[in-house]
């Protein structure tokens, strides 16, 4: 059994009060309880805690069949079969740890994408990338702070689980944040691993057309999608890239007259660090052709991040400005086509349509959050343009997730 319960308070003891109210006069007992809370309540996640599994969430917004909201809380209660663990450590242990969970037929892995304890770690790290000048090292620094998209995924892949994961990447980020809670506990840098042992439907779409064979034809059908500025040869490593050309990041937006942000260590200390960017690089996997994006920003970074791993992508990017082909009706047909009661929606497309959105999921009637960049493995059927490798869809633009539990 699965009930959803929300409330739009802004104190999270009230809030609480509220969905633990709603929990009480369900129709049967739950033994797991998830919570997505909105930058209000985060802070004073640690309230929200049943007398069973509780597992708090941070995501932008949420999705009700009354409307869109970006306060409050949503609580998914369910009475099912299910296991919780907490993995901790860098990326190579945490993957090892996956690789030797037990996984069930739904899998659903929620994760800090890019995450800093502290100020100290962040200028231990800040300092640490400014006197190296080895890509590799650079990469290996990065390793500490980014759990990367595709990498988390090959546990899940390699046994044929389907699993979506929820790569947390918050618009306002911070030291510390984003920051998950189980059972009124902080997780810190660490991966939740939730799997259940039952089926459900699940379908994944980038609102992109089909890739083709070749990459150059798979090119031209993007022109049409994007605003291709430049095709252009990129240094980079696992986890960082240093040169796009013979110029740093900031060197190569600023030749295009592109200025966003100044100072890093303002900008993450201050919380003012926006983790959204019209304007990045557009990799293509050599074993799929698929494409993946990766946001730029002009900070003075000698290495730049990557939220995903590049070894399976070519060296040669597009250099683009994100927009997407038909708008909002083609989030109105694809999701059409499927039936489901629940949407992991990706908040890149509530920036660039949020008014055409809220008016959208009115007429859907269903619940759901808006969340950074959800990600998949399992089957899937069509050339999708985001499946980067074998059996492993992701990307940092337009990807929503739907499920019909």
């Amino acid at each position: 059994m699965i009930e959803f319960a929300y409330s739009l308070k802004n104190d999270a003891k009230r809030a609480f009060d509220e969905i633990k109210s709603k929990a009480e006069n369900l129709d049967f007992k739950p033994n797991l309880a998830i919570v997505y809370l909105t930058e209000s309540l985060q802070k004073d996640a640690k309230v929200f805690k049943f007398d069973f599994n509780t597992l708090c969430i941070p995501v932008e917004g949420f999705i009700t069949p009354e409307g869109v909201w970006t306060r409050g809380c949503l609580c998914m209660f369910a009475d099912i079969d299910y296991s919780l663990n907490v993995f901790r450590g860098n990326v190579n242990e945490v993957v090892e740890q996956l690789r030797n969970a037990e996984k069930g037929k739904f899998n659903l892995l929620v994760y800090p994408l890019f995450y800093v304890e502290s100020r100290y770690a962040f200028l231990g790290k800040y300092l640490r990338l400014k006197i190296t000048s080895d890509l590799e090292k650079a990469s290996k620094i990065y390793e500490d702070l980014i759990y990367p998209m595709n990498t988390m995924l090959r546990p899940f892949r390699d046994e044929l689980k389907e699993a979506v994961s929820l790569n947390l990447f918050p618009i306002k980020f911070g030291i510390g944040k984003p920051q998950i809670y189980v059972n009124g506990e902080r997780v810190g840098r660490g991966a939740v691993h939730l799997f259940f042992d039952r089926e459900f439907a699940v379908d994944y779409t980038d609102f992109l057309p089909e890739r083709q064979n070749d990459i150059e034809q798979t090119k031209e059908i993007l022109k049409k999608e994007f605003q291709f500025i430049e095709e252009v040869e990129v240094k980079k490593s696992r986890l960082a890239i240093s040169n796009i050309g013979e110029l740093s990041i900031r060197e190569y937006l600023r030749k295009h007259r592109i200025k966003m942000r100044e100072n890093l260590e303002k900008d993450i200390e201050e919380e003012e660090f926006l983790g959204a960017t019209p304007y990045g690089l557009l990799f293509f996997s050599r074993e799929t052709g698929g494409v993946a994006g990766l946001g730029l920003m002009d900070y003075d970074l000698k290495f730049y991040p990557s939220l995903f791993e590049l070894t399976p992508f070519d060296n040669k990017a597009i250099f683009f400005g994100e927009r997407l082909g038909e708008g909002v009706s083609k989030i109105a047909s694809e999701l059409s086509e499927r039936k489901f009661n629940f949407v992991f929606f990706d908040q890149n497309l509530m920036l660039m349509f949020e008014d055409r959105i809220v008016n959208l999921f009115r007429q859907r009637k269903t619940h759901g959050i808006i969340t950074s960049y959800p990600s998949y493995t399992g089957d899937i059927e069509k050339r999708t343009m985001s499946e980067v490798e074998k059996r492993i869809a992701m990307n940092t633009f337009l990807s929503t997730v739907t499920i019909n539990f």
